[in-house]
């Protein structure tokens, strides 16, 4: 099922739900910055038989609203992270779980510190610190039209930082089309609002959590990983090799390995 939903007043953002009726576990699938929840494909089928799937798009991203910024920033991480929390409050059921890809993995860990009654685990690939970020690049800071004309280096950048050399030309284009289609207001105000991001002191959770870093990120750093959420007291790290960020995408079966071995335990 699949549709889109006013998650708060005035936001409307895209749901897709895989409904398993022999389950009563819930799992929340929460993208990153200028993803979708399409990008969560190699793990649905494995997730499914066991969990009932709740996979949004974030608000500006893949199907959902893209309203144009004008008197405030609809895409700050306070906002994105109201809409998280409403659509927890709205879907969550008897046993929750969290899946989280990069900027999707904070909004995550603000889910795990505030729920952490009701979430039972969560699984963090490639993910950023739960930290203000204030080193806003420059090119940020520019105005959108000079933004657009840049936008082809920002994608042979991000291309660089985010994708390993072995992955497929036909993976790198399809990624980059969807790429493409991310207004470029809302990446300037995901980006300068990251500064809305809070501090979360990790060593405070206590559900099982799974990090799964690809060995050659170089858009966040697996060092960079490991540094913020080893205080989890329990953490596990995984490092997928020939991946880097988009890791669930790059190498899906190791992933799944991974995201397997570590529900079979629990």
């Amino acid at each position: 099922m699949q549709g889109k939903i006013e998650i708060r007043p005035g936001r409307s953002i895209n749901i897709t739900i895989h409904k398993n009726a022999n389950s009563d576990s819930i799992a929340f699938l929460i993208h990153g910055l200028g993803g979708r929840s399409a990008q969560w494909r190699e793990q649905i089928d494995l997730l499914k038989r066991d969990y009932t799937l709740i996979v949004p798009d974030l608000l500006g991203h893949g199907s959902s609203d893209k309203p144009k910024p004008l008197h405030a920033n609809p895409y700050a991480f306070a906002e994105h992270a109201q809409d998280m929390r409403a659509l927890f409050n709205k879907y969550a059921g008897s046993k929750n779980h969290v899946f989280g890809h990069s900027y999707g993995c904070a909004l995550s860990t603000i889910l795990a510190s505030e729920f952490y009654d009701r979430i039972e685990n969560m699984v963090l690939i490639a993910p950023m610190p739960c930290a203000p970020s204030f080193n806003v690049p420059f090119i940020y800071k520019l105005p959108l039209f000079i933004m657009e004309i840049f936008r082809p280096l920002l994608e042979r950048k991000f291309v660089q930082l985010a994708f390993d050399p072995d992955d497929s030309p036909d993976f790198l284009m399809e990624e980059l089309k969807s790429m493409q289609q991310n207004p470029m207001y809302m990446i300037k105000c995901m980006v300068t609002g990251m500064n809305t991001i809070p501090c979360i002191d990790v060593s405070t959770l206590h559900l099982p959590v799974l990090v799964v870093s690809g060995a050659h990120d170089k858009l966040i750093l697996p060092t960079v990983q490991k540094q913020f959420y080893q205080p989890i007291p329990r953490a596990e790290f995984v490092t997928i090799s020939h991946a880097a960020h988009l890791t669930h995408l790059e190498q899906p079966q190791l992933t799944n390995n991974a995201i397997s071995a570590f529900i079979n335990k629990r």
